[in-house]
């Protein structure tokens, strides 16, 4: 670092010093709003600029290198009181600052927004041609990054810190439930249809692995999210490949374990969301790849069709978005004619999207026919009751404000709180192209979501835990050097593991 990173760093590790002692939950607001908009501005500054950006990176890990150290040490059976404060420290730290996650979103939407409105280049990525070489470091990444998913799942159960193997969620239970009644049943499908009407397609998923690998129902409805992490982790890469080229591919793959979306799988126990979104985000690479082959055609039908059979909420969403998509597109295919897409260019971008609609509605419609459907009811009455309160009711800042807080800080463990993640997309959305399938699926749904937590915070909460905004800070720290990166890196996976290890039960 040069004079003015040290700089950088002092005034990081004061301010953070200030906000512990002084009193946190006052300062946190302009803590975090000097952060950021600082941050937003000066990374795309030059020579001394750029030294904040190298300081407030080099401050995290300051703190989060001791974290680290200790995270490990107890995973293999130590516990170093020593360095006990300096956990307490940045756990209290990154607690306060929760209000980094809105108002990042904030920033990145009308960041976006304003590149969307004037950038004439506004369209799709394409793919950067790679040598041989390139590709075997690439595949290298992918291999990391599957590593490290099957870490993050299991780590939470090794004896040294789970001697009993307590389930780091509530929700097995009703996967085992389901599996039981299946296990029991004259007919599995029927039955499905009938425990878990909004979500078949994903029990009867359970009930096949159950007979292939002929394991004790208990053992895969508690451990295979495991396997589904592996699953979340290619999709993710693939996603990103499509969407932003394979230089930024490569460090999803890596990123995808230690986001603040897996640590709340992990620990909300939402299973068949988590496999339903990675389907999700294969349809949006598909979506977005300028590719439009017959055979992407037919995945794109067969994987609408599984999402919306698999889990309706994750589908619902999906769908919403891609008539976002599909709106954005026509708009400013009509507004940017200096694009020069021809009504051929324009039908070939929206032909994917549009059969992925058709093929969810059909299989939705066809669930909805099945007659002791209770859960297709209660989803549709529960969609009716959000649209009835948003016409209803004004958006409510204070209410937003304390759903926002409790659903990052509290629920699920406060899995959903990583400033330092937050701060991340903030600065990558800063500084990438306005793209269709990022601003439809990403940046736009992101803000959607803080918004309906006036409304509904759970159904909020999802569309945030759904919303892939590691893409975006993917590409952040694609535009970091060599050390940034791992410095980065290392901080993500150090506040994931923190967050694994508070999700153990203690009783």
């Amino acid at each position: 670092l040069s004079r003015e990173g040290l700089v950088a760093v002092a005034v990081y590790i004061a301010t953070s010093a200030i906000a512990l002692y002084v009193n946190p939950y006052i300062l946190s607001i302009p803590i975090a709003s000097l952060i950021l908009v600082h941050l937003v501005h000066v990374y795309r500054g030059r020579g001394r600029a750029r030294q904040a950006v190298k300081g407030f990176i080099a401050s995290v890990m300051l703190f989060e290198a001791p974290a680290l150290l200790y995270r490990l040490s107890v995973l293999a059976g130590l516990e170093p009181t020593i360095l006990k404060p300096l956990v307490y420290y940045e756990r209290v730290l990154w607690s306060t600052l929760w209000i980094a996650a809105p108002l990042s979103i904030t920033l990145a939407f009308i960041d976006y927004a304003r590149k969307s409105v004037s950038n004439k280049t506004l369209g799709n990525y394409t793919l950067r041609s790679t040598t041989a070489a390139k590709r075997l470091r690439e595949e290298l990444y992918i291999v990391a990054g599957l590593v490290l998913a099957f870490a993050i799942g299991y780590l939470g159960y090794l004896p040294t810190v789970n001697p009993v193997k307590a389930p780091l969620n509530v929700d097995w239970v009703y996967y085992y439930n389901w599996l039981e009644k299946l296990i029991n049943a004259e007919n599995p499908v029927a039955t499905s249809l009938v425990v878990a009407g909004d979500r078949p397609f994903y029990v009867v998923f359970l009930y096949t692995l159950l007979l292939v690998l002929r394991i004790d129902p208990w053992v895969l409805s508690v451990y295979h999210n495991i396997l589904l992490f592996e699953i979340y982790t290619l999709a993710s890469y693939f996603m990103a490949r499509e969407v932003l080229g394979r230089q930024v591919a490569k460090y999803v793959a890596l990123l995808a374990p230690a986001t603040p979306h897996i640590a709340s799988f992990l620990y909300g126990g939402f299973q068949a969301n988590l496999l339903t979104v990675s389907l999700v985000y294969v349809l949006i690479g598909l979506i977005a790849g300028r590719g439009k082959s017959r055979g992407r055609l037919v995945a794109a039908i067969l994987l609408s069709s599984a999402v919306a059979g698999m889990h309706v909420w994750t589908w619902i969403q999906f769908s919403l978005l891609t008539l976002l998509y599909i709106a954005i597109s026509i708009t400013l295919h009509i507004v940017k004619r200096s694009n020069k897409l021809g009504i051929g260019d324009l039908r070939s971008t929206l032909s994917i999207p549009v059969v992925c609609l058709a093929a969810g509605a059909i299989t939705y419609s066809i669930l909805r026919l099945y007659p002791d459907n209770q859960r297709i009811a209660g989803f549709e009455s529960s969609i009716g009751r959000l649209g009835a309160t948003i016409l209803a009711e004004a958006l409510n800042p204070a209410k937003m404000h304390d759903n926002i807080q409790f659903y990052h800080v509290v629920y699920t463990g406060g899995s959903l709180n990583n400033p330092f993640y937050w701060i991340l997309y903030v600065l990558g959305a800063t500084t990438l192209n306005p793209g269709y399938a990022l601003l439809a699926y990403t940046v736009a749904p992101a803000l959607l979501a803080l918004a309906m937590y006036s409304y509904n915070p759970v159904f909020a909460y999802r569309v945030e835990l759904n919303t892939p905004t590691h893409l975006i800070v993917a590409w952040c720290i694609s535009s970091l050097t060599r050390t940034e990166r791992i410095l980065v890196l290392l901080s993500l996976y150090s506040i994931s593991l923190g967050k694994i290890l508070s999700f153990i039960p203690t009783t």
